[in-house]
């Protein structure tokens, strides 16, 4: 029996790919032809998901709420026991991982918990380390994925300045 193989690569960063098979194509080995078309579509999704921190400007030491907002629903954003890890926060802590538009899934054995952020946007809450203390917050390239597993850009990193809360 012959077989036939191809590689498609998509020319933008969503398209696309239309597979057509004409009748009379392709045969089996008998000789019968075939006697139907076939066409598929497959949608090619190569397209990075970004994302945007939201904060306040400055904080007065007391904890805060952050927003990520991503361009498209992703997976694998992460909060063990108590300490959210797919951002990074300098200057205080990520916690308590909750989602506006998508859901939280729950994983626990005998030694510890884990949840993982689905969806397109998120909040945690950053309690800073001090009053006087500046916040960073940064999400770098590569810490989630989209549902074709392509990784999220890096963020732009923010910084919330201490100071009284706005």
């Amino acid at each position: 029996m012959a077989t036939s193989q191809s590689s498609i690569a998509p020319t933008s960063s969503r398209t696309n790919v239309v597979l057509s098979v004409a009748s009379g194509a392709f045969s089996d080995e008998s000789g019968n032809t075939s006697t139907t078309a076939v066409t598929r579509t497959i949608n090619a999704d190569t397209t990075a998901p970004s994302v945007t921190i939201g904060a306040p400007a400055s904080h007065d030491g007391t904890a805060f709420t952050v927003t990520l907002t991503f361009s498209e629903a992703i997976r694998g954003l992460w909060q063990f026991e108590n300490s959210v890890r797919s951002i990074a926060v300098t200057g205080g802590r990520a916690t308590n991982l909750r989602a506006i538009s998508g859901t939280i899934d729950r994983t626990c054995n005998p030694l510890l918990c884990q949840y993982e952020g689905i969806g397109s946007r998120f909040a945690v809450t950053v309690t800073p380390n001090n009053a006087s203390s500046e916040v960073r917050l940064d999400m770098n390239a590569g810490a989630v994925t989209d549902d074709a597993r392509n990784p999220n850009t890096a963020a732009t990193t923010v910084t919330v300045a201490a100071g009284s809360q706005q």
